[in-house]
């Protein structure tokens, strides 16, 4: 390999590297702020692990699911 070649191979690299830890990044900040907004103020601060923050958030949507079903169902009887 020339240096000219070897110099574009490393800079493919350095792309696939940067761009990789910008995804890293950008799943980081995803996964803090739906911490963020699942998560009671007052548990706030409690550490999850990922897995542990999805299963939560499952939960809690479908909590949101059935009480969006019951307010209907009261309002559909006013």
């Amino acid at each position: 390999m020339d240096n000219g070649s070897s110099s574009v191979i490393l800079a493919g690299r350095e792309r696939r590297r940067d761009a990789e830890r910008e995804r890293r990044m950008r799943t980081k900040n995803l996964f803090f702020l739906l911490h963020s907004l699942i998560m009671p103020p007052n548990d706030s601060k409690k550490r999850m692990s990922i897995n542990d923050l999805i299963d939560h958030t499952t939960k809690y949507i479908k909590q949101q699911e059935e009480k969006v079903e019951g307010m209907k169902k009261m309002k559909e009887k006013l």
